[in-house]
This record gives C-alpha cells, structure tokens and sequence, in this order.
C-alpha cells in the first residue's frame, strides 16, 4: 500500500522533461477501484490517468524506477488475490503487465520499496517472501525476511528499504546492494494496523496514523536514518486513519491519501513539507478509498 520516493525538488525531470509526479492507484471505496490518480509536483493538481488497472483492485504494493515508470503489484480484486504486476511509463503513463508476476498471490496488506536504478522490492500479505524485480529487465527473484503482514514501505535513497509491520512494532531493514537484513525493534511506538509511509531520503522516513482498534492514530511517527531512531512529531494528520497510502516528492514533501475511519473511507490527500513536517489538504482523490498502492517519479 505504500511506496518509495526518491528524487529532486526541480518540477520537471532532468532528463526528457518528465513532469515530476505522484499516484495513487486502485483501492476499495465500496467496491473494487481501478482508477489511478496522479499530482503533478509543480502546483499539487490532481488529474485521472486514462488507462487505471488492469484489474480493479485494493491491497496493492507499489514502487517506482524514477524517470523510468511505477509498478503496482498483486491485491484483492472481484475473484480473489492476484499476482498481477501493472506498469505505468512515466514517459506518457501507458500501462503494461508483466509477464512475470509475484511468486504468489497477494490480497491483504503489502508494500515496497525500490533502489532507484537498480531493483523494486515488494512485500506479501502472511507470507515471509520478499519479491524483488531488477531494473530494467523486470526479472524477478525472491528471498525471505522472516516476518509477515508488511503495511508500509520506504528507502533511503540508494542505502537501505524499510518493511513496517501491519500487526507489531517491528521494523525489517533490507541493506543496498547486500540486501542484508536487520531488526529494528519496537520501531513502531504502538500496534498501529496499517499506516501509511513516505520518505524523505537521506533524512527520513516516515509513518502516518494507524488502528489499534477502536483507537485510529492520528499521529506522525520519525525514522531518522542518520540513527535508526523513533520519535512521534508533536503535530497531527486531524483525523485518525488507518489504510491510507504514501508517496513523496523527495526534498520537498510527503503525500498521504484515502484510508478509512470508522467505517468512513475518505478522499482526502494531504501534504506535508519537509521543512515544517505539518501537513495541509490538496486536491481531493476522484474516489473515496482504502488501501491503494501509491508510486512516485521524482528524478
């Protein structure tokens, strides 16, 4: 559900004039989405692509190669899990589906993350594999990082990727290139059930609101990369939220949309500047939704 985010301030990119963008794909508002939105950087206006999905579908994982194209991977759509992987050239955001899937099928909470340039990475509802597709072959290979239900993800840059749990307080760190990983225990400071993550690389990472239920956090919680360490910023996103998605504009902002409160899926996205790490709304999502993938294109 979450995504990855890496990339300049500049509005457009530095190589072809691909305006710099984020989405957010497919999701649940009632019934299975398909529709993909996207925010140009440069003025925050949002726009529906004309090719969504192949598949209406929520529970999604997404990553982006900047200045290549975003993915969007497996989730829940009318017949059940999918293995299914959309990708969306930035170039003029045509879609194509790989013809190579995920390892498995995939409906509930997942994420990912990418090493720009060099592999995306995805993790699978109740499973333990990590799927990783290398740029720009889309070949996939898979390995295990011993836990299970990731939520949220993020990178720093061409450092490390970071897994946050759906269900715990653990946070797993995938090292670049080794892809050696490590614990970051009771990195979460609640059992927050499904918050949204965006980064800002080369400082930090970042996790949105959450659900103990009854309790939806409306908290924003710190990684800094420098340390590894947590801590929970004294301002708040309003409203307490759990299942929305992140993307960022990387040395710019974050961006987290959609989610749901009590049963209340919403269709508001937010942003929050770096530089004061308080968040306002944007343009409205065209639909209300809940568990969407989101991908940026930030070089």
């Amino acid at each position: 559900m979450s995504f990855i985010l890496l990339g300049i301030l500049n509005a457009q990119a530095s190589g072809g004039g691909i305006p710099l963008a984020g989405y957010f794909a497919g999701g649940y508002g009632g019934s299975y989405i398909s529709t993909v939105n996207k925010y140009l950087f440069a003025d925050d206006s949002r726009s529906s692509l004309g090719t969504g999905l192949s598949s209406a579908r929520q529970s999604t994982a997404g990553f982006a190669d900047n200045g290549v194209a975003g993915y969007t991977l497996g989730g829940q759509d009318s017949g059940g899990q999918t293995s299914t992987v959309d990708k969306f050239a930035f170039a003029d955001d045509s879609r194509s589906t790989l013809g190579t899937g995920l390892s498995q099928t995939s409906g509930s909470t997942a994420a990912g993350f990418a090493n720009t340039g060099v592999a995306g990475y995805a993790s699978l509802s109740g499973s333990s594999v990590i799927n990783k597709f290398a740029f720009p072959s889309d070949t996939r290979s898979t390995s295990s990082d011993g836990t299970y239900s990731e939520c949220f993800g993020f990178s720093n840059g061409s450092v490390a990727g970071y897994f946050g749990r759906d269900d715990g307080r653990d946070v797993t760190k995938i090292a670049f290139p080794s892809d050696t990983k490590t614990t970051l225990s009771n990195s979460v400071p609640a059992n927050h059930e499904s918050p949204s993550g965006f980064s800002n690389a080369g400082s930090a990472g970042y996790y949105i609101g959450g659900r103990d239920y009854p309790t939806y956090y409306q908290t924003i919680d710190k990684l800094v990369f420098s340390t590894d360490t947590v801590s929970t910023l004294g301002g708040t996103i309003g409203v307490g939220v759990y299942g929305a998605s992140g993307m960022s504009n990387n040395g710019n902002a974050g961006f987290y949309a959609g989610g749901v409160n009590n049963s209340n899926w919403r269709n508001i996205c937010q942003k929050m500047p770096f530089a004061t790490e308080t968040g306002s709304s944007v343009a409205n999502l065209a639909n209300t939704l809940w568990e969407s993938s989101a991908f940026a294109n930030n070089e």
